[in-house]
């Protein structure tokens, strides 16, 4: 399913997506893409010994 998000910002955004979890996945725009990419990979670096 695809579909079309209006946020306040970039920031809430990824808080949003975040709480889809895996399921979710950003096709654009490119910013809020990387963005997110950014917030997991902090959470994966928080979790070493769990992957």
């Amino acid at each position: 399913m695809e579909t079309d998000l209006e946020v306040e910002t970039d920031t809430v955004a990824v808080g949003d997506l975040l709480s889809l979890g895996a399921q979710a996945e950003v096709l654009g725009p490119a910013e809020l893409r990387q963005a997110l990419a950014r917030e997991v990979a902090a959470l994966a670096a928080r979790y070493p010994d769990s992957l």
